[in-house]
């Protein structure tokens, strides 16, 4: 007999809005990649801040301390590299995929 496969699919509503900086850097760092990249990654997220329009009015700036920017090349990868450990609590063969 052939062997089972199981699959769960999650559906993480608003998932990349909510992706907090400094957990998706220590998991970059902690990848092994060069550290050249985490440092070029943190420089894009440091200082960043939005602000909202309605009618006329601006409201004021706010620091983003979570998310990766919709529609940047790379941010269904850097999605991947958060939740990349998930596997390590789960004792079977696991892929993982994200899309945007």
């Amino acid at each position: 007999m052939g062997k089972g496969i199981d699959e769960i699919i999650i559906d993480f509503s608003k998932t990349f809005e909510l992706v907090p900086h400094d957990r998706l850097l220590t998991n970059l760092a902690s990848s092994g990649v060069d550290s050249r990249v985490v440092i070029c990654v943190s420089e894009f997220f440091v200082g960043r801040t939005q602000n909202l329009r309605v009618g006329g009015q601006l409201s004021n700036e706010v620091k983003v301390a979570s998310g990766v920017p919709q529609g940047s090349i790379f941010v269904t990868l850097l999605f991947l590299v958060y939740v990349n450990d998930i596997w390590r609590s789960i004792d079977q063969s696991m892929r993982l995929l994200a899309d945007d």
